[in-house]
């Protein structure tokens, strides 16, 4: 067990830095295209973004997840022809399918700028993306290979070159006053560009023209089989993530769009844990599940069940006290309007995190039917919720309804990793963590009150103190074994 536990917690500690690193690039663009523009014009730029990506589910038929899946049990097999076979097969339908897309965005974009986005630039800036949409399969076909494979490094390192290529090929376009276009057109070559930076990685692990391809038809039910149920997961991810966004285009105002993009993606910041987590829990439990070793991957749940909210509390909870001072020092006095969407998100964003890692550990066990259920059922409820809230109270109500689906994602994913691995069940332990992060909250208020220092030492100082006290409490609520969790980073890190 130690091998697997410490492979997961090297490679997790190497994909968060380098998925934080992808993330603070994205979210540099962000800060950057939001200032530059202002909430009216950033909103419809985020509209129309948000609309491409939501539509392009049609495209990966969940594809890019069935392909890992494959990979990693073809790999241990040494069967390479049927690697080859199943990128054939992907590269085919991904295809097909990014062309389809773009002809329909380019055949009704007219209509689309005219009755949904209602400005007259959405459409130029619909068929910048289509680019995006048609070339994106080249990234996302290199990256499932690269995670099958379990290479790490060049995996790691694909999303942040994407996002510092996009951050800096908008810093160029904006100097030469591009205005709103600036922050579409990096989208319309990030994805070849990439494609070609990795390929020597690739070709390293599959040697493409050494093998042949194998029952075409067959590996292409296969990859089906176990994608599709996902792309009807992905469509309930899409809608909890972007539905927001869509239906505040059309109920609300852009500027409201512009704000509400701005405090969801830093929100969900720290969803980056879960994307690290998963993509190495991913094959790995693919593996186990292989193998039929059920207690490596019981007791691997376990551990993440037991520490993942304990770990992440301490920074969602201190983002959640200083939102109004965090939104005016990175996007400015008028972005401040969001502050109460921020909190709320803030606290979906953890529920999201752990339900994520359900999720991706459900569908390694054969069963992406299961995740497509509670996904569903998840994005459901957030559309009903969305149309009751948004109308009676705009980005909050929205901000509201996303949380709650994330909740119930969360709980529905726990029930069935409960039912299927038999691990303990973990509610007790993460209501006694609910009780030390609202005095987590309280700790800082309360010691920002009595100083009256300037506000970076005053933040610095609080969440210190709030974090000390939150450790003892962990200690003596015993919510977390010390001596346990230093004997399980013994066992990781010794050779």
């Amino acid at each position: 067990m130690a091998n697997y536990v410490g492979k997961i917690i090297r490679g997790t500690g190497l994909m968060f830095a380098t998925t934080f690193i992808a993330a603070f690039f994205s979210y540099g663009t962000r800060v950057l295209v939001a200032r530059k523009l202002g909430p009216e014009q950033y909103g419809l730029f985020a509209s129309v973004l948000t609309f491409i990506l939501f539509f392009l589910f049609f495209r990966d038929l969940g594809l890019g997840t069935a392909l890992v899946n494959l990979v990693a049990k073809a790999r241990i097999e040494e069967n390479y022809n049927k690697i080859k076979t199943a990128l054939v097969s992907v590269f085919i339908l991904q295809f097909l399918s990014s062309s389809l897309i773009g002809i329909l965005i380019i055949a009704f974009s007219g209509y689309l700028s005219e009755h949904y986005f209602k400005v007259p630039e959405s459409r130029i800036i619909l068929l910048i993306l289509v680019a995006y949409t048609i070339t994106s399969f080249l990234y996302t076909i290199s990256k499932a290979l690269l995670n099958g494979f379990q290479k790490t490094i060049p995996y790691s390192l694909m999303e942040p070159a994407k996002n510092l290529f996009i951050l800096l090929f908008t810093l160029i376009l904006f100097y030469y006053d591009l205005g709103i276009f600036a922050a579409a057109i990096p989208y319309a070559f990030v994805c070849v560009v990439l494609f070609f930076v990795f390929q020597p990685f690739v070709q390293k692990q599959l040697h493409f023209f050494k093998h042949k391809v194998q029952d075409l038809k067959g590996t292409t039910k296969e990859l089906l089989r176990f994608g599709l149920p996902l792309m009807a997961a992905d469509i309930g991810g899409k809608v909890i993530g972007y539905t927001d966004t869509l239906m505040l285009t059309y109920f609300g105002s852009l500027t409201e769009v512009g704000i509400y993009n701005v405090v969801l993606p830093s929100a969900l910041f720290f969803i980056q844990i879960s994307r690290a987590i998963s993509a190495i829990v991913f094959p790995i439990s693919t593996e186990l599940h292989y193998k039929k070793d059920t207690a490596k991957l019981a007791k691997g749940v376990s551990l993440l069940h037991g520490y993942c909210f304990a770990l992440i509390i301490p920074l969602i909870f201190t983002l959640f006290a200083f939102t109004g001072f965090f939104l005016d020092l990175f996007f400015g006095a008028e972005y401040v309007a969001g502050a109460t969407a921020f909190r709320i998100l803030l606290v979906g964003s953890m529920f999201f995190i752990l339900a994520s890692v359900n999720n991706i550990i459900i569908s390694s066990m054969g069963e992406p039917k299961e995740v497509t259920k509670i996904i569903l059922l998840s994005a459901i409820l957030n559309v009903g919720l969305n149309l009751f809230l948004i109308p009676l109270y705009g980005i909050n109500g929205a901000a509201v309804a996303t949380a709650l689906a994330y909740l119930m994602s969360l709980i529905m994913s726990t029930i069935k990793l409960l039912k299927t691995l038999n691990v303990p069940a973990p509610y007790l332990h993460w209501g006694k963590l609910l009780l030390t992060a609202s005095v987590f909250v309280m700790v800082i208020f309360y010691t920002t009150q009595m100083l009256n220092l300037n506000i970076y030492v005053e933040i610095i100082l609080s969440a210190l103190t709030a974090t000390m006290v939150y450790a003892l409490l962990l200690y003596l609520f015993d919510i977390i074994d010390y001596a346990d969790l230093k004997k399980n980073l013994l066992k990781v890190f010794k050779k």
